[in-house]
């Protein structure tokens, strides 16, 4: 996919959770979280990529961890099957060498709720 400079493959993927949530269907939405956490493992940060020069990869990392955290506030997913597995690839992502380093307030507040020792990798 050619990145577009105001909007990048993670915004666009972060584009597509937002709609499956909205129109009621959190399965929907993992079926594109799934692949995308599976694709940023494969290519990225602490995974690999450079993120101080790579303003595409720092998007694509911190939507994923938005998109993330946009599924586990959903109002039908607190009983879903996969709520778990969610929480764990929003950790993980967070916890990947040079990722934390690009996240925001935001991101830093909701990964502390829900692992207050999230950037110590515990």
């Amino acid at each position: 996919m050619r990145e577009d400079p105001l909007f990048t493959e993670g915004s666009y993927r972060y584009a597509l959770v937002l709609g499956a949530l909205r129109s009621g269907d959190p399965d929907i939405a993992l079926r594109i979280l799934e692949p995308w956490v599976a694709l940023a493992r494969e290519r990225g940060p602490g995974y690999g990529t450079d993120l101080a020069s790579d303003n595409a990869s720092r998007t694509d990392y911190r939507c994923l961890v938005s998109a993330c955290f946009a599924w586990l506030r959903d109002e039908r997913t607190p009983a879903h099957r996969r709520y778990d597995t969610v929480v764990r690839w929003v950790l993980d992502t967070a916890r990947a060498p040079h990722v934390r380093n690009w996240l925001t307030g935001d991101h830093d507040a909701a990964l502390t709720v829900l692992d207050p020792y999230w950037q110590s990798g515990r």
